[in-house]
């Protein structure tokens, strides 16, 4: 029994000292996640679900909860980018919002708020939008993927943003 608990000990140090050797890059993390939101607001589903896990959950306030990356890809051709030469939704992160927090041998937080705007055929780009969100993003095998993504809050754009 000692000798369980002294590998136990053992193997959690060094599993700790492994992942702790791997340094944060904020950097990259915000280079990734800048390259999701050019695929989302051009609707290029296939590049899209490149940036997910595949055991993904998404939690939307409105839209309820999704499990799964195959779902997820399912409710995104069928709703969002159903017809976008048609139809579009264009997102606007509000940068001074933008927060990143480290999870220890895991990944990150990115949380904020955004403006969508809505693209529609023989009219003018509108803003339609707001809302917060709150994506966590794992790191494993050198890249980085979103596992849990929450969007939430959403309502009619904040008078100081109608101006813009």
């Amino acid at each position: 029994m000692k000798h369980f608990f002294l590998l136990l000990i053992i193997s959690s140090v060094a599993g700790y000292s492994q992942n702790s050797d791997k340094q944060f890059d904020k950097d990259e993390l915000i280079r990734q996640d800048s390259l999701f939101w050019v695929a989302f607001n051009r609707c290029d589903v296939d590049e899209m679900m490149t940036f997910f896990t595949d055991d993904m959950e998404f939690y939307h306030d409105n839209g309820g909860f999704t499990k799964g990356l195959r779902k997820f890809e399912e409710e995104t051709r069928a709703g969002m980018c159903k017809d976008p030469a048609n139809w579009s939704l264009r997102r606007v992160e509000i940068k001074e919002s933008t927060e990143i927090y480290e999870i220890n041998q895991y990944g990150a937080i990115i949380s904020g708020e955004h403006l969508f705007y809505i693209n529609e055929t023989d009219k003018d780009e509108y803003l339609d939008g707001y809302g917060k969100y709150q994506n966590i993003w794992k790191y494993d095998d050198g890249e980085w993927k979103m596992s849990r993504i929450l969007s939430y809050d959403h309502k009619a754009p904040p008078e100081k943003y109608k101006a813009e």
